[in-house]
C-alpha cells in the first residue's frame, strides 16, 4: 500500500494537567513530521493532531499575569494589550493555535500544518 492510499495518521494528546508550552511544542513537532520515518522538510506531514481538554491545561499564575499580547489598530492611541490569562479565558483554542504557529517554521507549509489541529472536549 502506498502512502497516497493511506489516510492521515492520527495523534491524540490529552492536555489536562500538562504545561501549555510543552504541549504546544509536542504538537509542533508532530505537525512537522519529525515522528514519521519518511519525513522531509519540504513536504507536509500526513498527520492529524487531536488535542483534548485544552481548557484544563496548566499555566502558572505568574505567567498568566506577566505575559502580554499586543496589537495595534493603526490609529493614534490604538495600542491594545491583554494578558495570557485573559486571552486563555476568552478562547483557549485560538491561543493554543497561536502558540503552535509561532513554534512552526515560517514557510509555505505552516498554514497547511495548522489546519491539521483539531480540538475536542
Amino acid at each position: 500500500m502506498t502512502k497516497q492510499n493511506q489516510g492521515p495518521k492520527m495523534y491524540t494528546i490529552d492536555a489536562r494537567g500538562r504545561a501549555l508550552g510543552r504541549t504546544a511544542s509536542e504538537v509542533a513537532t508532530i505537525l512537522q513530521g519529525k515522528r514519521e520515518a519518511d519525513s522531509a522538510p519540504n513536504t507536509l506531514a500526513n498527520v492529524r493532531v487531536i488535542v483534548k481538554h485544552i481548557g484544563d491545561v496548566r499555566i502558572p499564575q505568574k505567567k498568566q499575569d506577566s505575559v502580554k499580547y499586543y496589537r495595534h489598530s493603526g490609529f493614534p492611541g490604538g495600542l491594545r494589550s491583554e494578558t495570557l490569562g485573559e486571552a486563555f479565558k476568552k478562547n483557549p483554542e485560538v491561543l493554543f493555535t497561536k502558540i503552535v504557529r509561532n513554534m512552526l517554521p515560517a514557510n509555505k507549509l505552516r498554514k497547511g500544518a495548522l489546519k491539521m489541529i483539531q480540538f475536542s472536549a
